[in-house]
C-alpha cells in the first residue's frame, strides 16, 4: 500500500490515509482508521513515531485540554475533544502536518505536557510532592510562581492569571472549565469596548503563551486537589463582571465512562459549544 522507510514517508502515509478513508476503511470513522493503523503496525515494518507528547502539545494549545494523568495516551485526547466523524478525521489529519515526528529515543525525559502539570501544580503543595517537582521545566515553575504567589484553593484564584493572559483591560468575562479525573478543559470568552468579544484561541500567538497555559492548567489541578472528588464530572462557569466574581457548578456528562465506548461519547468541542451558545443568547 504505502513504502514507509522515514518519517516523512510515515506522514505522507497517515495523510494519505484520512483523505480517502472510504477507500480504506469503508467509512469516515476515526477508531476504523485506528484499527488499520494498529494492525499494519503488526505486520509491517513503521518508523517508531512515539506520538504521545506531539499530541498533548498540539491539541493543549489549541483546545486548551490536558490530561491529569501519566497513564492516558496523548491519542486519546484526538476523539476526547472531536468525536469520531469527519471532524474528528480532519483535526487529525491537520495535526499530522504540523508536528514533529519524534522516537522515543529521541525525547527529553518529562516534557509531556501531563508531566509539566504535575511538576507546576506540585511547587503549589508546601510538601509532599518533591518526587513530582523535577517534571516541570526550572524556568516554567519560576513563571508560575512569580504569577501564583499565593495558592488559594478556590476558582477565584485563576482570574488574575487569565488576566495575565488576556493583557489588556476587559469589562466582562467569562471562564469555562469542565473537569473530568483524567482531562481538564478550560476556555474563557472577554469583550473589550473596542475589540468586542474575543475567545482565548486568538492569544495563541502571544509570547509566553504556552507557559501561561501551563500554570493556569496546574493552577486548576491544585484547586481540583484540594477541592475533592465532589468537584469532577462538573462543568464550572466563572464570570468577572464589575469587579465581581461568580461561581456556578452544573454536573456534566463524564468523557471518559467506558474504555469500550469513548468514541461514543460527547466530545468536548460539543459541550463547549453547547456552553458557549447558552453564554451568547443569555447572558452575552
Amino acid at each position: 500500500m504505502f513504502k514507509i522507510d522515514s518519517r516523512e514517508s510515515l506522514r505522507e502515509a497517515l495523510i494519505k490515509t484520512t483523505e480517502r478513508l472510504g477507500v480504506f476503511v469503508g467509512t469516515d470513522r476515526l477508531d476504523y482508521l485506528e484499527n488499520l493503523w494498529s494492525g499494519w503496525g503488526l505486520v509491517a515494518p513503521i518508523y517508531p513515531w512515539d506520538c504521545d507528547y506531539e499530541i498533548q502539545e498540539w491539541i493543549f494549545l489549541r483546545e486548551s485540554v490536558s490530561i491529569n494523568s501519566g497513564s492516558i495516551h496523548g491519542r486519546y485526547l484526538v476523539p476526547r475533544c472531536y468525536g469520531n466523524n469527519i471532524e474528528a478525521i480532519n483535526q487529525y489529519r491537520n495535526l499530522l502536518k504540523s508536528v514533529a515526528f519524534c522516537s522515543m529515543e529521541e525525547k527529553r525525559p518529562g516534557n509531556a505536557i501531563s508531566n509539566q502539570l504535575i511538576g507546576i501544580s506540585s511547587s503549589f503543595e508546601e510538601d509532599g510532592y518533591d518526587f513530582f517537582a523535577h517534571q516541570a521545566p526550572a524556568e516554567i515553575k519560576q513563571f508560575a510562581k512569580a504569577l501564583v504567589s499565593e495558592a488559594k484553593p478556590n476558582y477565584e484564584s485563576i482570574i488574575p492569571i487569565i488576566r495575565y493572559m488576556i493583557g489588556e483591560n476587559y469589562d466582562d468575562l467569562w471562564v469555562y472549565l469542565h473537569l473530568e479525573a483524567c482531562f481538564l478543559c478550560v476556555k474563557f470568552l472577554y469583550h473589550t469596548e473596542q475589540g468586542g468579544w474575543k475567545e482565548n484561541v486568538v492569544l495563541v500567538g502571544k509570547e509566553n503563551y504556552l507557559q501561561c497555559l501551563l500554570t493556569l492548567h496546574a493552577r486548576i489541578v491544585f484547586v481540583q486537589k484540594n477541592l475533592g472528588e465532589g468537584c469532577l464530572n462538573q462543568i464550572i462557569t466563572l464570570r468577572h463582571h464589575q469587579g465581581h466574581i461568580t461561581v456556578v457548578c452544573k454536573r456534566a456528562d463524564n468523557v471518559w465512562d467506558s474504555i469500550c465506548d469513548y468514541y461514543e461519547n460527547r466530545p468536548f468541542c460539543e459541550t463547549y459549544a453547547e456552553w458557549k451558545n447558552a453564554r451568547m443568547l443569555n447572558d452575552v
